[in-house]
């Protein structure tokens, strides 16, 4: 859901409620925290995916392909990009190493955060407080 249609969900319902998230887990309603942040997310690059296909050819990476194959690879590393979902970022890579891993368009997020309720939920595997 985007930004513009949760204000407009929002704007269409009469009153004030308070708004509030379903906790699954819990079985639960819990209040929204009211800290709100943005975030992004990245989609591995093309490159890396043809990397991925490179390597499970299971040749050295010295080993000399042919045009055709390396055609299919592409189209491969293709595919993959396409049907890939967006990651969180990966701390581990430097600066540099980035822009090769990542796909340089971030998917921006707004985030959510449930509330403190000091609650304690009891199950036959242990408690969960929320």
């Amino acid at each position: 859901m985007t930004k513009i249609e949760l204000i407009n969900h929002l704007q269409s319902i009469n009153g004030n409620p308070e708004v509030m998230i379903w906790n699954g887990l819990v079985n639960d309603y819990v209040p929204l925290h009211s800290d709100i942040f943005t975030n992004n997310l990245y989609r591995k690059s093309v490159r890396m995916f043809f990397v991925e296909a490179r390597m499970k050819r299971g040749k050295p990476y010295s080993h000399k392909f042919t045009l055709s194959e390396l055609w299919e690879m592409r189209a491969e590393a293709k595919q993959s990009h396409k049907l890939a979902s967006h990651e969180p970022y990966v701390p581990s890579l430097p600066d540099e190493k980035l822009s090769d891993y990542h796909n340089p368009n971030p998917k921006q997020i707004i985030v959510l955060q449930q509330g403190k309720v000091n609650k304690t939920y009891q199950d036959r595997l242990g408690s969960i407080e929320y």
